[in-house]
């Protein structure tokens, strides 16, 4: 319970006029008022805050809605925080929303009414985020007012909800139309499987050998073999496991928009694509600690790689031999990243490692377009820089406006040699 500026200007003039009326003011009827004044002002107040802290939370229906499903950076959207009024009692309320790093553009993040119950009031406003990443909203805070406006009731009605900023879209390329009509593969069975997706075609019915998975036991035909175990056995058709390694470092945060979100766009479109056409997709952030891999399967879990993307934050450096040592078996590896914390030597080294579990490795160095002399003035410093990478295999420079689309041409290279 909280005494308003108003009930606080009372209070501290009622005591001013009697501490006065005590000291200075000899006139007895006077000094009677100013007391009468100040013990009703003090009563008012003390029975009004025993009424508003009967008030929970309860008492309100609260709701709040964005008018788009998804938000990208630079990109306005409304917000609209609803209030009702669910008590038996009007009330004078003023609703109070938060916005975390958030810049509001239209409206205000505050509203006040005089609620009757069941009545509801609306606060709206506008709002974009300048960059990509997790922004909270909330928590919004009601302050319940008396009449007068003397004495106000807190209440936070629930905890702050995240909302996810995505990258600002760079190119919009149909990478699932390219991807998928490179080629036709006609396979029998039952069509597609709920966490690989294209399914393996049967080849024969063999017996058992020790060491086989038990999940590929036939238990149809071992059980009319008088106990004989026999198993299923599959051909793979063009299932391509698929590993990026993303860099997240200070380093891409150049540009506008910045490279670091060009590149996730890249990742999370040509991902699309790839599991759509039955490939498993691994994406590996480097320099994050704890939680930096995410697997793929199916188009269900795009939604798990695109917050787990936003949520990434730039470190300053990493160690590429650290962060490669256990790298598992893909057939196919892309690197991404500006490598300002890598020595050819320790690319050649992970490039060499890969190879011999049968991965190839593509190192793809994203650039900066130039618009201005500036621009291409850095342009060549970084030309320089990433000179000495580019005489091993599999690297390239691409402009960041390009990933998306050089990246697909790639998968479509790997399953067109599949």
């Amino acid at each position: 319970m909280r005494l308003t500026n108003e009930g606080f200007k009372l209070l501290a003039t009622c005591f001013t006029l009697t501490l006065a009326a005590t000291t200075v003011i000899v006139y007895p009827p006077l000094t009677l008022s100013t007391y009468a004044v100040s013990v009703f002002a003090l009563t008012y107040i003390i029975l009004t805050a025993r009424r508003l802290s009967r008030i929970k939370s309860t008492a309100f229906g609260f709701s709040r809605r964005l008018d788009v499903k998804m938000v990208r950076t630079g990109e306005r959207f409304t917000v609209e925080v609803t209030l009702t009024n669910l008590s038996e009692t009007p009330l004078h309320v003023v609703l109070n929303d938060v916005v975390d790093k958030l810049v509001l553009v239209e409206g205000s993040l505050s509203v006040e009414e005089r609620l009757q119950p069941r009545q509801s009031v609306t606060l709206r406003y506008r709002a974009y985020a300048p960059a990509r990443g997790v922004y909270r909203l909330g928590p919004p805070v009601i302050r319940v007012v008396d009449e007068y406006g003397l004495v106000c009731r807190v209440l936070v009605l629930e905890e702050r909800a995240n909302l996810y900023v995505f990258p600002s879209t760079v190119e919009k390329p149909r990478l699932s139309e390219g991807v998928k009509a490179v080629q036709n593969v006609y396979v029998s069975g039952t069509g597609l499987s709920v966490k690989y997706g294209v399914e393996d075609v049967f080849r024969e019915v063999s017996e058992y050998e020790e060491g086989q998975p038990l999940k590929a036991v036939d238990w149809r035909r071992t059980a009319r073999m008088d106990g004989e175990l026999y198993v299923k056995k599959f051909d793979r058709v063009n299932r391509l496991r698929i590993l990026f390694l993303v860099e997240v470092t200070k380093a891409g945060l150049v540009g506008s928009p910045p490279l670091l979100d060009s590149v996730f766009d890249a990742v999370m479109a040509v991902t699309k694509a790839m599991v759509e056409s039955g490939d498993i997709v691994t994406v590996r952030l480097l320099g994050i600690t704890g939680g930096n891999t995410v697997t793929v399967y199916n188009t269900a879990g795009l939604e798990e790689l695109a917050y787990f993307l936003i949520a990434s934050k730039p470190v300053p450096a990493y160690d590429l031999v650290k962060e490669t040592e256990e790298t598992g078996e893909f057939d196919a590896a892309f690197l991404i990243g500006r490598l300002v914390n890598v020595r050819p030597e320790q690319l050649s080294q992970l490039s060499e490692k890969l190879r011999k579990t049968g991965c190839v490795l593509f190192t793809l160095i994203p650039t900066l377009d130039t618009e201005n002399r500036i621009q291409r003035s850095l342009a060549i410093l970084e030309d320089l820089r990433v000179g000495k990478f580019l005489h091993i295999a599999n690297v390239a420079k691409v402009s960041q406006h390009s990933l998306a689309s050089y990246l697909a041409h790639l998968h479509r290279v790997l399953r067109a040699a599949s």
